[in-house]
């Protein structure tokens, strides 16, 4: 079975804390992060609270996506830390195009 807190972000950032260490290993302060998939509100504070730099990701998240479909939760003021978050359009070769043309 999966654990519920087994989240992509999450991952990531305990493997960050993994080869870093112990103490402050899950801090990515200067890092960028790219993701597959908008991260839920979990991950998004995970990744705010981790200090990354940047988040990139390809598809957007229309249920829980906290990065711009559904929150914009890494620009609040409310929080001490904001990070830059981008969504990576990917194109199609000219070889694709041209077969869904």
């Amino acid at each position: 079975d999966q654990h519920p807190l087994q989240h992509a972000a999450a991952n990531a950032i305990a493997a960050v804390g993994l080869t870093r260490g112990a103490g402050d290993g899950y801090i990515c302060s200067g890092m960028d992060v790219f993701l597959t998939r908008e991260p839920c509100v979990f991950c998004a504070m995970a990744l705010l609270h981790s200090r990354v730099a940047r988040v990139f990701y390809v598809e957007p998240n229309a249920d829980t996506g906290a990065l711009g479909s559904r929150l914009l939760l890494h620009t609040s003021r409310r929080l001490n830390h904001r990070f830059l978050a981008f969504r990576v359009v990917l194109g199609l070769s000219s070889t694709s195009r041209a077969e869904h043309e």
